[in-house]
């Protein structure tokens, strides 16, 4: 399942949970709040 995950989903587990938790984020669009890690656009990598 891990591969298939979507941007913004993550698996939370812990000794809390008694069963891992799929949770999704909200994106946050606002660049100058959210953290600096965004994907990798690797094809603007490539062709610089």
């Amino acid at each position: 399942m891990l591969p298939t995950l979507a941007q913004g989903v993550s698996i939370v587990t812990g000794t809390a949970l008694s069963l891992p938790l799929i949770m999704k984020v909200d994106f946050i669009f606002d660049k100058s709040t959210r953290p600096q890690s965004d994907t990798i656009n690797l094809v603007s990598l490539w062709n610089d």
